[in-house]
């Protein structure tokens, strides 16, 4: 600080893939310009870090990465993803009104699927009456047998928010009734 030389230096680490998320990661400075450093109060940043999602992760039941839709959403809004991601869902009624929002992380490469685990439509049922079950504002996600089902008869099933692009429903049931 204040000094003559330069205050500013590219240093060059290799590389370090994790195994465990979060990580934190530390640097630190000791005799800038081969000097004893008298500010030591500024020469350590601490940064914790996640690792985006891959892969495959589970939702409901015993022993899931995540108990309900709700909380995977989070995990894909704060984390993102860095490769294609893929959320079976076991077997159950979700009473839930989810918002998928963006993933700006998501692309043709990084998709993001929800399907069911069983494989079949009425094994996983997303409901809720008010208000709508699914509200979709992000691209390339894709749901495979699944059961939407709206129990309001003056709401959507399904509402699409902004210009989404590649979203896909595959082998999935979309029921919009008063009962």
């Amino acid at each position: 600080l204040n000094g003559s030389g330069p205050n500013l230096a590219q240093v060059t680490l290799g590389t370090f893939t994790p195994t465990t998320s979060p990580i934190t990661i530390k640097a630190w400075t000791s005799l800038p310009n081969s000097v004893v450093d008298t500010m030591r109060g500024n020469d350590t940043s601490t940064s914790i870090k996640n690792s985006a999602l891959t892969g495959v992760y589970t939702i409901g039941g015993t022993g899931a990465n995540y108990p309900n839709f709700s909380s995977a959403i989070n995990a894909l809004q704060n984390l993102g993803v860095c490769s294609h991601t893929t959320f079976l869902i076991r077997s159950g009624t979700y009473n839930e009104s989810i918002v998928i929002p963006n993933i700006p992380t998501a692309s043709i490469n990084r998709t993001i699927t929800f399907r069911s685990e069983a494989n079949h439509v009425d094994s996983v049922v997303l409901t809720d009456s008010i208000p709508i079950p699914l509200t979709i504002a992000g691209s390339f996600f894709s749901f495979k047998g699944i059961t939407i089902n709206q129990r309001s008869a003056t709401a959507n099933a399904i509402n699409i928010n902004g210009n989404i692009q590649f979203d896909t429903f595959y082998n999935c049931k979309i029921i919009a009734s008063s009962s």
